[in-house]
C-alpha cells in the first residue's frame, strides 16, 4: 500500500447515523462483542487507585463505566445513543457512582473539564484516527492516562483466505456465545453497522500516534485489534 493510499478520503458516518445504528443495536444486542469485553481486563490493570476521576468515551451500556467507578470511585460515561444510555442507566446500581451523558465527546464537555483516566473501547475508529486521538487527549488531565482498545483494517489477503477466516471466526464466536445467547436480529444489526464504517490501517494508526501522542505504547493484537496507553505530559 502506498503512502498516498494511507490517506485516501473516507466517508465516515455522521453522529446522527451513528446514533441511529447504535439505537438499533441496543434493541437487539446491547452486550458488546466478546473480543471487546476481553480487553477490559487490560484496562483495569492500569487504572489509578481511588480517588480518581474517570471518563469512558462511547460507553454504550456502561459495562466499562461501572468498572471504572468501582476502581476509581466515580466515573462518567458519554455516548451518542440514547437507547444505549437507557440500558446503561437500567443496569447501574444506585450505589454505583456513575453519570451518563448523551452527546458527542468532542463537544459535550467544557474545554477545561478533564479526567485522571480516559478510556475508549471500539469508539475512536468512528473518526479519522488523528482527529480522534486529539479529541480524546484533550479530555486527559496533565499526568493523566488515556487507554484505548479499538479495531483496525484487516490486511489484504486472497479472497479465499478471507472467506475461510471469516467462517472460522464466525463459528468460534457462535460457540462462545452459546452460553450468552443474543436476541434475534443481533448479527444483522452489527453486520449492517460494520458494512458502513471505515477502519484505520496499521500505518495510519502508527503515524497518528507518533504525531499526536508521542511516547504512547501502541500494541497490535490478533483479530485486528490494537491497544494504546498514553500518559499526558505534566505541566511545565
Amino acid at each position: 500500500m502506498t503512502a498516498a493510499a494511507w490517506h485516501a478520503p473516507r466517508s465516515y458516518l455522521t453522529p446522527d447515523e451513528l446514533r441511529a445504528d447504535f439505537d438499533r443495536i441496543a434493541a437487539v444486542s446491547p452486550e458488546g462483542s466478546l473480543p471487546q469485553l476481553a480487553r477490559y481486563a487490560w484496562i483495569e490493570r492500569q487504572l489509578p487507585p481511588a480517588p480518581a476521576s474517570a471518563l469512558d468515551l462511547g460507553c454504550g451500556t456502561g459495562t466499562l463505566t461501572r468498572k471504572l467507578a468501582e476502581r476509581c470511585g466515580a466515573a462518567v460515561g458519554v455516548d451518542l445513543s440514547p437507547a444505549m444510555l437507557a440500558e446503561a442507566r437500567a443496569r447501574t446500581p444506585h450505589d454505583c457512582h456513575t453519570r451518563y451523558i448523551e452527546g458527542d465527546f468532542r463537544s459535550v464537555f467544557a474545554p477545561e473539564e478533564r479526567f485522571d483516566v480516559v478510556t475508549a473501547v471500539a469508539t475512536l475508529h468512528h473518526l479519522p484516527i488523528a482527529e480522534a486521538f486529539r479529541a480524546a487527549a484533550a479530555r486527559v488531565r496533565p499526568g493523566g492516562l488515556l487507554l484505548v482498545v479499538d479495531l483496525r483494517e484487516s490486511p489484504v489477503v486472497p479472497a479465499g483466505v478471507q472467506v475461510l477466516g471469516r467462517w472460522v471466526l464466525t463459528h468460534f464466536d457462535q460457540w462462545l456465545l452459546a452460553r450468552r445467547p443474543r436476541r434475534p436480529g443481533a448479527s444483522a444489526a452489527w453486520a449492517a453497522h460494520g458494512d458502513n464504517e471505515p477502519l484505520p490501517n496499521v500505518q495510519e494508526i502508527r503515524r497518528a500516534q507518533t504525531e499526536v501522542l508521542p511516547g504512547a505504547t501502541l500494541t497490535f493484537h490478533l483479530r485486528w485489534r490494537w491497544s494504546l496507553a498514553w500518559r499526558a505530559p505534566h505541566c511545565s
